[in-house]
């Protein structure tokens, strides 16, 4: 490294300065609020992907062909075959 990479810029400076004037609690506020920021922005994605997801899901059990329908059919074409091989032994 170079010694450019230990020198603050102006801004850096300025912020360091800035958190160098604050209080112990309100440095704790700061990053208290901070985390709940970011807290309510995860959930707030996390709720948007679960609507899309129950979207989906609705999507599935109600569409053209729902899933109940599919289960039905399968049984039935599952007894027709057990009939037939039992018909032809």
């Amino acid at each position: 490294m170079t010694l450019a990479h230990h020198i603050p810029t102006t801004h850096t400076h300025r912020l360091l300065h800035c958190m160098k004037k604050l209080t112990l609690g309100r440095r704790i506020s700061l990053g208290f609020a901070a985390l709940s920021l970011i807290s309510v922005a995860l959930g707030l994605v996390a709720l948007k992907t679960f609507s899309v997801v129950d979207t989906d899901a609705d999507d599935l059990a109600n569409g053209p062909v729902s899933i109940v329908q599919i289960h039905k059919i399968i049984r039935e074409n599952y007894a027709l075959v057990h009939e037939h091989v039992r018909a032809t032994d």
